[in-house]
């Protein structure tokens, strides 16, 4: 989220700081900057208008660890009533590595039984075995 601002804030810096009244007038095409009596907008009105014009680049996007976990959640087929716990181990790499296990019960005693470890890397979101 802070990433989407501090870019934000610098597409809405860019945008104001590189237009000209004059070239406004010249283009005579609507910007996000452009009023109808040649005002300045308010903070606000800008980050409004801009909310649309802004084009992110997500190619180098990386994947959070809570979203690695719902990767993994959803690669598992789990849901929420399941007794599987995915505990986040660390990183191994760049990808982010859990711990899959099941709470069973064994003569009224809890155990964990362990389902397996998995990876999830942190660039393309795929999910798989890790092998220690």
């Amino acid at each position: 989220m802070s990433k989407m601002c501090i870019l934000l804030s610098c597409m809405l810096l860019a945008l104001t700081a590189c237009t000209s009244p004059e070239s406004l007038k010249n283009t005579g095409d609507q910007g996000i900057t452009n009023t109808k009596n040649h005002e300045l907008l308010s903070d606000e009105e800008l980050i409004n208008n801009s909310r649309n014009e802004v084009v992110l680049n997500i190619e180098n996007r990386r994947f959070t660890k809570e979203e690695a976990k719902a990767l993994l959640k959803n690669h598992l087929n789990l849901s929420n009533h399941d007794k599987t716990d995915l505990s986040y181990e660390g990183i191994d790499g760049g990808e982010y590595v859990f711990h899959a296990t099941d709470l069973v019960h064994f003569s009224n005693h809890p155990e964990k039984l362990s389902r397996g470890w998995y990876k999830v890397n942190s660039s393309t979101g795929k999910v798989s075995k890790w092998n220690k």
